[in-house]
């Protein structure tokens, strides 16, 4: 899947950090406020054009509303993967806004099945491609076959420069 650059002039409100995720938040042409990742932001270009906050703005009373309403109207790509125990902290940790463990486990063993939501296919295939042989996707198979093949061009390129 290929994501497609999106143009927008904007005003920037603030940018906002929770937990380990930064987010935009900014309003349109049209006066409405958003929520972005910052993630998502590829470019930015500082305009001549200035802009003024209305002087009622409370980014803290926005962010309680503003940001529930984002988070509960947006889109997620859900995943089930196994975990090794000695990697779950490492799971929780870097991902853990959107983690449930769905099961127990042995040390060394493949055999925590953890239930998580990421915001798209490519952000799950490179953030769970770091924790190499340590999860094993289960859901969704285009994942799984992904990293699959991820891993194995990755081994191949390795074993050739021997």
């Amino acid at each position: 899947m290929r994501q497609i650059p999106i143009e927008h002039e904007i005003a920037p409100y603030a940018l906002v950090a929770k937990g380990r995720v930064w987010y935009v938040v900014w309003r349109r042409h049209d006066g409405d406020l958003r929520v972005d990742h910052a993630s998502d932001v590829i470019e930015a270009e500082l305009m001549d054009e200035t802009f003024d906050r209305p002087p009622g703005f409370d980014l803290a009373r926005f962010w309680t509303t503003g940001a529930a309403a984002y988070e509960a109207g947006r889109w997620l790509f859900r995943v089930t993967l196994r975990a090794t125990a000695e990697v779950l902290p490492d799971l929780e940790r870097d991902l853990g806004r959107h983690i449930r463990r769905a099961g127990n486990a042995e040390p060394g063993k493949m055999c925590i099945e953890v239930e998580m939501t990421f915001d798209h296919f490519e952000h799950a295939r490179s953030a769970l491609l770091a924790f190499g042989g340590a999860v094993e996707v289960i859901e969704p198979e285009a994942l799984r076959l992904s990293i699959a093949n991820f891993r194995g061009a990755s081994s191949r390129r390795t074993s050739s420069r021997r």
